[in-house]
């Protein structure tokens, strides 16, 4: 799992926690959210579910690819009320990536909202690429593009790498 959002930015404040999760079993991430948020249940450590969305991939098709203007991931995730017992009540995102576009995943959660609109408008406009949390994609053909880590993204794109703390537009 690796800590996004605000917290990776360095965010002194932050309203919530946002953890993407995955596991290097490709099929574990159709179960891994329902399997993490009944362990937590049968803590107590749940004071209320938010919302909840489920994986949408379909291992023979390139189902992940967003086509038309929506660029809303996706993977699975659940939004909820975690009870802390040193702090209290958090809200904790929790989003499961298959382990294919993980990376995707995780620079697409870390954010700032600016520096994400800037990232999909880079891949659009100077690689014909749709960028989001579930992939990089070739705009006229639908297929996936691997990426292999947070820095070979940006070097794919042809810019430096940002820290993910320079990610505060």
């Amino acid at each position: 799992m690796t800590p996004v959002g605000g917290y990776a930015r360095g965010k002194e404040l932050s309203g919530d926690v946002d953890i993407v999760v995955y596991h290097s079993e490709e099929e574990r991430a159709k179960t891994l959210l329902d399997d993490i948020m009944e362990s937590l249940q049968k803590r107590g450590l749940i004071a209320g579910i938010m919302n909840t969305t489920r994986l949408s991939i379909d291992s023979n098709e390139h189902s992940l690819h967003t086509h038309g203007k929506s660029h809303f991931d996706r993977l699975a995730k659940c939004f909820f009320a975690f009870n802390a017992p040193s702090i209290g009540v958090r809200q904790v995102d929790i989003i499961v990536s298959p382990w294919s576009v993980r990376h995707c995943a995780i620079i697409g959660w870390t954010g700032s909202k600016m520096f994400e609109r800037s990232i999909r408008s880079w891949c659009k406009d100077k690689k014909n690429w749709t960028f989001t949390s579930h992939g990089l994609y070739e705009r006229n053909t639908g297929e996936p593009i691997e990426v292999k880590s947070e820095k070979g993204f940006f070097e794919m794109l042809g810019i430096p790498y940002f820290d993910p703390t320079l990610r505060n537009a």
